[in-house]
């Protein structure tokens, strides 16, 4: 029973779906952040839950020894600056996640503003990650 529910986990860790990827201006560098932030935004992805749950117990770790590296928004973002954004990549033993998502954002309204909007960085308010995607090298 355990070597079937092995395997049906590694087929699992196999299959990516695609998403669109947005590129921004005023996104720089890279920050850091806990694994426990990027397992949070990857809640309604059980697969996603389970795979690294996995990789941690093969590698030996627990979830707080894991520090993942993201894009950072830069000053030019008034109310997002300093946050972190997809892609995450995520060292977990041998293997490394990269977990890629679609940015949606909203005014302090709760509108959403278009990501070609030339005005972005100064409208946005707040980010709303979706359609994550990862794989493993």
């Amino acid at each position: 029973m355990r070597r079937i529910l092995v395997t049906l986990v590694l087929l699992a860790m196999s299959t990516v779906s695609a998403t669109a990827k947005v590129t921004t201006t005023g996104v720089v560098g890279g920050g850091s952040l806990p694994l426990a932030d990027v397992l949070e935004i990857a809640k309604p992805y059980p697969n996603l839950i389970l795979q690294v749950r996995l990789q941690l117990v093969r590698a030996n770790l627990k979830r707080d020894q894991v520090v993942c590296a993201a894009r950072r928004f830069g000053p030019e973002w008034p109310a997002l600056g300093g946050g972190r954004l997809a892609p995450y990549e995520c060292a977990i033993g041998k293997r490394t996640l990269v977990v890629t998502a679609t940015q949606i954002y909203f005014d302090r309204n709760g509108r959403k503003v278009s990501a070609s909007d030339a005005d972005l960085a100064r409208k946005a308010a707040r980010l709303k990650e979706n359609g994550l995607t990862w794989s493993w090298k």
